[in-house]
């Protein structure tokens, strides 16, 4: 009796292990399964990390070069510009201040930004304008220091603002009106630093660049 006692007790083991058995391999199988899924969705991570961690390492890496060869152009042109007998640093400087200053006038500001076409409903004003100019880009490009050579050429493009609010707009027209203010406090303040007040002859503009392109040629 002890001895079938035991026969089943062992054959009730076996059951048990079986019975274990399946659930371990179960759950090794949904370990397995999950492990390989997670490991694949690991993976997919870190390789699109490393991705995402390498795109912009490489951009500024490749960017780096590009800045440097254009500073090195800016510093270029600079260095031909100052060659030119016509270059005058101190005129640009003085004309860079007085400009700022008109534009802090509430009369200039119609004239401190390119005119929008679209915004002020008036779509045919580039067929009327040629040379559409303001003080911000005449700001921008002297701050810049590659457009203009000296006060002249500032003049030049300054004489654009007037002649552009006269030709589109009509007589007596507020804006007008506003531009005759603004312009007799810059031809006070121009003349008090001491600046040209004829309009530039020769290189200016599209033709400075031109220049560059010539002095580039020569280098």
């Amino acid at each position: 009796m002890k001895r079938k006692r035991g026969n089943k007790k062992g054959k009730s083991k076996k059951p048990n292990v079986v019975v274990v058995n399946e659930p371990t391999q179960n759950v090794i199988s949904v370990n397995t399964e999950d492990n390989s899924g997670s490991g694949d969705i690991d993976k997919d991570e870190i390789e699109s990390g490393m991705e995402v961690a390498t795109l912009p390492s490489t951009a500024t890496g490749a960017d780096q070069p590009r800045n440097f060869q254009c500073e090195q152009t800016h510093q270029k042109e600079l260095s031909l510009l100052c060659r030119d007998p016509r270059y005058n640093e101190q005129e640009l400087r003085a004309s860079l201040e007085v400009v700022k200053k008109i534009m802090k006038m509430d009369a200039a500001e119609p004239f401190n930004a390119p005119v929008n076409p679209i915004a002020l409903g008036i779509p045919d004003y580039f067929e009327v304008i040629d040379t559409p100019m303001d003080f911000g880009t005449i700001c921008n490009n002297l701050e810049t220091g590659v457009h203009y050579m000296n006060s002249e050429d500032v003049f030049k493009d300054v004489q654009y603002i007037w002649e552009n609010c006269y030709k589109y707009n009509n007589k007596g027209d507020y804006v007008v009106e506003l531009m005759k203010r603004v312009k007799k406090n810059f031809m006070k303040y121009w003349t008090a630093a001491g600046l040209h007040t004829e309009p530039a002859q020769g290189i200016s503009g599209d033709g400075f660049v031109l220049f560059l392109d010539y002095c580039k040629l020569l280098c």
